[in-house]
């Protein structure tokens, strides 16, 4: 059986010194890109991992998953997505508790606190800009857990199928009689949805579907205007990413228009809001709560045994309702 490769083999293969691999490999010092290059390479190469549980145990302390917020909590609980993580933290820090494991949170300005303070995973809500992360110190295979790839990290990335949203959402709203589709999001929100609009744009070209997309600035006003030039280009079906759903339907009917006789709208939303309304409105959830399961089940796997996937993938729910019906 092979040994275990050593922080020495590290250092010798990367022709640094064993305390230059040190500081690189536990994030304790800024060193060149070259260097820092070097050494993680010859890490991966060798299969080497630093044993972040075992040194936890042995300092005593328990086992931490930190988790980096947007910096103001109030942005994070009211924003447009916001019942979305809300349920989606309920359910991760309830899988970690029963687990005994510690879930602290930090914002941006205290991230690099978080990460030397020797959690054993990060957990990333929200949108951060990738400038954040080029300036974090971060521990060679600290697993980051994100929405989005982060660049010369140990990313564990948290995935939809896309495809199998566009397909499901737009061939629904065919079957009920659109013909052209509207993608309708919020500004700023194109890293997070563009996967999901390019996979909604190749189907609907691949199906006969006319399709358009703008963006609004959530704001009533924002959401009319471009409400207004959608219905103008002859749109008879919406979906709308994080948008509020009162905002939206007010904009159709606002036109005259009728839902679903004139419009079909599905809504990118958890359903708890939009299954109340008049008429009650379809969704596409992206099952928030069992995607904070997901996650708090891959903590633990990271804590007892060092383990930890590439990708988690994750589940969504279109529930239709009254507004994508339209009666024959």
């Amino acid at each position: 059986m092979a040994s275990r490769p050593t922080l020495a083999k590290v250092a010798l293969t990367a022709g640094v010194s064993k305390t230059t691999a040190s500081y690189v490999l536990n994030g304790q010092k800024k060193m060149s890109a070259e260097t820092t290059r070097r050494v993680k390479e010859a890490a991966r190469r060798l299969g080497y991992r630093l044993d972040s549980s075992a040194s936890g145990l042995s300092r005593g302390r328990s086992q931490v998953i930190g988790v980096l917020a947007v910096e103001s909590v109030t942005e994070l609980v009211v924003g447009a997505n916001s019942l979305f993580w809300l349920r989606f933290n309920d359910a991760f820090i309830r899988g970690c508790s029963d687990e005994g494991l510690v879930v602290s949170f930090a914002g941006e300005r205290r991230a690099q606190e978080l990460i030397d303070s020797g959690i054993d995973a990060l957990l990333v809500l929200g949108n951060h800009a990738t400038e954040v992360f080029e300036e974090l110190r971060v521990p060679f295979g600290l697993p980051i857990i994100s929405l989005d790839p982060i660049p010369r990290h140990d990313n564990v990335q948290l995935s939809y199928d896309n495809d199998a949203i566009a397909a499901a959402v737009a061939g629904h709203l065919r079957d009920e009689g659109c013909t052209h589709l509207h993608w309708l999001s919020v500004k700023g929100s194109e890293r997070v949805f563009g996967p999901l609009h390019t996979s909604l744009e190749r189907w609907a070209a691949a199906n006969d579907l006319e399709f358009s997309t703008s963006t609004h600035d959530s704001t009533p006003e924002g959401i009319q205007r471009a409400i207004d030039a959608a219905l103008e280009a002859g749109v008879d079906g919406v979906f709308s990413a994080l948008g509020i759903p009162r905002l939206v339907t007010e904009a159709i009917t606002n036109r005259g228009k009728s839902i679903p006789g004139d419009v079909l709208l599905v809504m990118q939303a958890e359903g708890l809001v939009e299954q109340s309304m008049t008429p009650s409105i379809s969704t596409m959830s992206y099952r928030s709560f069992d995607c904070g399961k997901a996650v708090a089940d891959m903590c633990v796997g990271v804590v007892r045994d060092g383990s930890h996937p590439a990708e988690i993938p994750l589940e969504f729910e279109l529930i239709v309702r009254e507004s994508s019906l339209r009666t024959v």
